[in-house]
This record gives C-alpha cells, sequence and structure tokens, in this order.
C-alpha cells in the first residue's frame, strides 16, 4: 500500500479533513468529546478535572470555540445551550497525528525510537481514580 504524503489527506466517507492541527490543550479537549460524545462544557469539565492542568470554564469555551473554527468539533445550540459533538472520526485524526509524530519527530531515526521506546516503557497504565462521595 502506497504511504500519502503529509500534505495530502485520505479521501473518506465524502467528509473533508481540518486543515490547521490541534495544539496539546486542544487534543485534550478533543479526546473528551470523542469519549463523551455531544457534551457541553461542564460535561468536559468535570472529564479532565483529574488531570493537571486545571482549566477553567472560560478556557475551555475559548478553545471549543477555535477546535469548532477549525472543523474539529460541530456546535450545536438549542433552547440557548451548546452542545460540542466530533466532527471527525478518532481513528482518521489520530492516525493522522502519529504519521506526522513518525514523519517529523522519530524521522527515520533508530536512535529517536530507542528515545520514544524508552519513554513507552516508563509510562504505567494510569489506575481509574475513585470518585468521591458527596
Amino acid at each position: 500500500m502506497a504511504r500519502q504524503r503529509s500534505d495530502e489527506r485520505p479521501r473518506g466517507r465524502g467528509k473533508t479533513l481540518p486543515e490547521k492541527q490541534l495544539s496539546p490543550s486542544e487534543w485534550r479537549l478533543m479526546q473528551a468529546c470523542w469519549k463523551l460524545g455531544r457534551t457541553t462544557i461542564r460535561d468536559i469539565l468535570l472529564e479532565i478535572a483529574d488531570r493537571p492542568p486545571a482549566m477553567s470554564y472560560t478556557t475551555v469555551h475559548m478553545l471549543l470555540t477555535r477546535i469548532v473554527e477549525k472543523g474539529y468539533i460541530a456546535l450545536e445550540q438549542d433552547r440557548g445551550n451548546n452542545y460540542y459533538a466530533p466532527a471527525v472520526d478518532r481513528a482518521t485524526i489520530v492516525r493522522l497525528a502519529a504519521e506526522d509524530f513518525v514523519d517529523n519527530i522519530l524521522a527515520g531515526e533508530a536512535e529517536n525510537l530507542a528515545i520514544l521506546n524508552e519513554v513507552l516503557a516508563e509510562r504505567k497504565p494510569a489506575k481509574p481514580r475513585a470518585r468521591k462521595a458527596n
């Protein structure tokens, strides 16, 4: 199978993929949206609350506005409430980001791959935190 150049986007299901990339903070919110589906800012804040750094309502709103403008999330307004839902397929976007990482960071260097393997080996799966009872 031929590999696509980084400036080409895969063809898929009639949807065009966003051209602009996500920042690390935007990635964090995208992950929450993929997990939650159609959601609100408050639900996103609850989802990301146990992972630093903390984000305010205003910061999340501003970042979601940017992500909507980039085309990764769809905004639906219903009875004065804003609802956010993923507008792109998770697997497709994560694959594109992984390909960019491999091309630009690892750059085919064995030493870089060894460093990546070390980092992955040092990470332990996160243990789920128990929710505090009210």
